[in-house]
C-alpha cells in the first residue's frame, strides 16, 4: 500500500519533526510505502500577520514572533534533515492540497500539536478535509495540545472528526472528552516517537563536541524561574549547563540555539541530568534513560499523561529543593511500560493498516 501522513512538520521544532519521522519509518517497517504529505499551513506560516495577533493577543503574538526570528539561523539543519531522512510529497497548501486526494490508499494524521488551534488554527485539511473517501481517513496519536475541546471549538470537532473512520489521540483526557462529544470510540496511544527504540535512534544521533559531564536544559515555554531554577541545580550538582534554545535570563551556559535534531538527540543520550518543560524532551530523556527532572509549566496536560503512563510522576517538581531530593532514576520499571506503551501504539497503527488494506 501506498500511505500518506500528514504532520505539524515544516517548522522548526524537534519533537514534531522526529516524531513525523518515527511514524513515517514504523509505517515502512510493517511493508508499506509512506510519503509525508508536505503541507504548508496558513495559520502555522503567517506569524506576523494581523490575523495573528487578533487571534494570540499581544504578548503570545511577540513571543511567537520572536521565536520564529530565533529560530531562523537553525533552518538549515532542519531543512537538511528533512531533505536527507524524510520521504514527502510535493509542495502543497490550502489551494492545491485536494491533488492529495486519491493518490494514496490511506491518510493518516498525527501526531503532535496537528488539533491545536493556535498553532494550526483549526486548518480543515489537518482533519484530511482534502480527501474525498472517508474510510480512508484516521489518525494517530493526534495531539490537541490539551485534555479537553475548548468549549468554542467543539462544533468545529465534531463537523470534521465524524468523516474520519478511525480516531486516536495521544492524551487520555483528549480521548474520553473526544468519545463523549462524538459518541464514538476514541483511542489514546503512545507518541510516534516511542514506537522506536533508543538503538533505532541512535541511527540519527550525533555525538557531542563537549567530552565533560553536564546538565542538559531544553526549555520549550519562556519562563525566568525556569532559568533561575536551571541555574540553582547546577550550582548544587556543581555541572556546566547545556542549554537548548537559550535561557529567559540571566543563567551562565553553553548555549545551543542553532542545532538540529541529530545534534538535539546527541546531547540527550549523553547528559547526566536533562530539565525540561518538554513532552519530546521527556520522552527522549526516558527512552535514553536519563536522570530526568521536569520543571512543571502550563505545558502540563500532556507531560502529566506521559507521566502517568511511564510511571514517572516523582520526576514533576515545581521547587529547587524538589528536585535536589529526588534520587537518581531508577528505569526497571519505566523500561517495561515503554514497551508496553509501545506494543500498544503498534497495534493501533497496525489496526489502522489493516483497515486500509480491507479497502
Amino acid at each position: 500500500m501506498r500511505i500518506a501522513t500528514l504532520a505539524y512538520q515544516r517548522h522548526e521544532n524537534i519533537g514534531a519533526l522526529l516524531q513525523c519521522y518515527a511514524l513515517q519509518q514504523t509505517i515502512i517497517k510493517y511493508g508499506h510505502e509512506c510519503e509525508v504529505i508536505d503541507y504548508i499551513c496558513d495559520a502555522a506560516d503567517r506569524t506576523f500577520d494581523m490575523q495573528s495577533l487578533r487571534v494570540k493577543g499581544l504578548v503570545k503574538y511577540l513571543t511567537s514572533c520572536a521565536g520564529v526570528i530565533s529560530r531562523l539561523p537553525k533552518r538549515k539543519a532542519f531543512n537538511a534533515f528533512r531533505k536527507k531522512f524524510l520521504l514527502t510529497s510535493r509542495v502543497v497548501d490550502k489551494k492545491n492540497v485536494y491533488l492529495m486526494d486519491g493518490r494514496y490508499d490511506g491518510y493518516i494524521v498525527g501526531s503532535d500539536n496537528v488539533w491545536n488551534s493556535q498553532l494550526t488554527g483549526l486548518d480543515p485539511n489537518y482533519f484530511l478535509e482534502f480527501v474525498s473517501d472517508n474510510l480512508r481517513k484516521a489518525s494517530y496519536a493526534a495531539s490537541l495540545g490539551l485534555g479537553k475541546v475548548p468549549d468554542e471549538e467543539r462544533s468545529v470537532f465534531q463537523k470534521y472528526l465524524k468523516n474520519l473512520t478511525i480516531i486516536t489521540v495521544r492524551e487520555k483526557a483528549a480521548a474520553n472528552d473526544l468519545s463523549d462529544l462524538l459518541q464514538r470510540e476514541v483511542i489514546d496511544t503512545c507518541d510516534p516517537t516511542l514506537l522506536l527504540s533508543s538503538a533505532e535512534w541512535d541511527i540519527l544521533a550525533v555525538k557531542p563536541e563537549e567530552n565533560f559531564k553536564y546538565i542538559l536544559v531544553y526549555q520549550m515555554s519562556p519562563s525566568v524561574s525556569f532559568a533561575n531554577f536551571a541555574r540553582e541545580f547546577a550550582k548544587i550538582k556543581k555541572l556546566p549547563l547545556i542549554y537548548v534554545p537559550f535561557p529567559y535570563g540571566i543563567c551562565k551556559c553553553h548555549m545551543k540555539p542553532h542545532i538540529g535534531p541529530r545534534e538535539w538527540l546527541g546531547y540527550i543520550k549523553n547528559a547526566d541530568f536533562v530539565i525540561t518543560d518538554s513532552f519530546h524532551g521527556s520522552v527522549f530523556s526516558s527512552i535514553y534513560e536519563r536522570n530526568l527532572i521536569i520543571k512543571i509549566s502550563k505545558l502540563g496536560e500532556r507531560l502529566k499523561n506521559l507521566s502517568i503512563k511511564l510511571g514517572m510522576t516523582d520526576r514533576m517538581v515545581n521547587t529547587i529543593h524538589k528536585a535536589v531530593d529526588l534520587p537518581c532514576q531508577n528505569y526497571e520499571t519505566v523500561r517495561l511500560r515503554i514497551a508496553d506503551y509501545r506494543d500498544n501504539g503498534l497495534k493501533t497503527l497496525n489496526t489502522i493498516l489493516k483497515h486500509f488494506e480491507s479497502l
